[in-house]
C-alpha cells in the first residue's frame, strides 16, 4: 500500500477524522486456460451503513495461465471518523463494509464470451491495535510510516455471479 495523501481533521468537538488516497498494487493470477477481460470498475466503502469512500479498478486484462499481472488499484476515504477508535473506547476490531459490482469477459480462442457481473460484499474488519493513537495523530510522526499495516485487516466476502447474454 502506497498512502499518496492524507489529511487529519480535528473538530470542535475533538473528533478526529480522516480523508486519505492510496493505492494499492495487487498481483493477479489466472491458472485457467482462458483469457479475463476486467471493465473499470468502483466499490463502494461503508462505515455504519454510511459511504465514507470508494476503490477504483482500471480496466486490465489477466492472459490465460498468467501469474504476474500487477495491477493498481486507487482507495479514497473522505472524513472517516477514528475518534472512537483512538480513544480507546472501541477496542476490538469495527467493521467496514465493500459493496459493488466488477464486471468481465471470459476470452476463449480470441473469441469473446458475453459479460459477467460479480457482484462483492466484503466485511472488512480492522483491527485497531494496528492503527494510529490519538497522540501520534497530533504529533504527525509516527503517522506517516503506520496509518495501517497489513495485519490491520481481515475480510470475509460474499460473490454473486450474474451473467448477460
Amino acid at each position: 500500500m502506497n498512502i499518496d495523501s492524507y489529511k487529519f481533521d480535528i473538530s470542535d468537538s475533538s473528533n478526529v477524522f480522516l480523508s486519505l488516497v492510496a493505492s494499492v498494487t495487487i498481483i493477479s493470477r489466472n491458472p485457467n486456460r482462458v483469457g479475463i477481460r476486467y471493465d473499470f470498475s468502483r466499490l463502494k466503502i461503508l462505515d455504519n451503513g454510511l459511504v465514507v469512500g470508494m476503490i477504483r479498478i482500471p480496466e486490465f486484462y489477466q492472459p490465460p495461465r498468467s501469474h504476474n499481472v500487477s495491477v493498481q488499484i486507487d482507495i479514497l476515504l473522505q472524513r472517516v471518523d477514528l475518534s472512537t477508535v483512538m480513544s480507546g473506547a472501541r477496542t476490538s476490531d469495527f467493521p467496514i463494509k465493500v459493496l459493488g459490482d466488477i464486471e468481465l469477459r471470459l476470452w476463449v480462442l480470441q473469441i469473446k464470451l458475453p459479460k459477467i457481473k460479480v457482484g462483492l460484499d466484503c466485511d472488512v474488519a480492522v483491527d485497531s491495535r494496528y492503527l494510529v493513537s490519538t497522540d501520534e495523530v497530533l504529533s504527525l510522526k509516527a503517522a506517516e510510516n503506520r496509518i495501517a499495516q497489513s495485519q490491520a485487516f481481515s475480510k470475509k466476502c460474499s460473490i454473486g455471479f450474474y451473467l448477460y447474454i
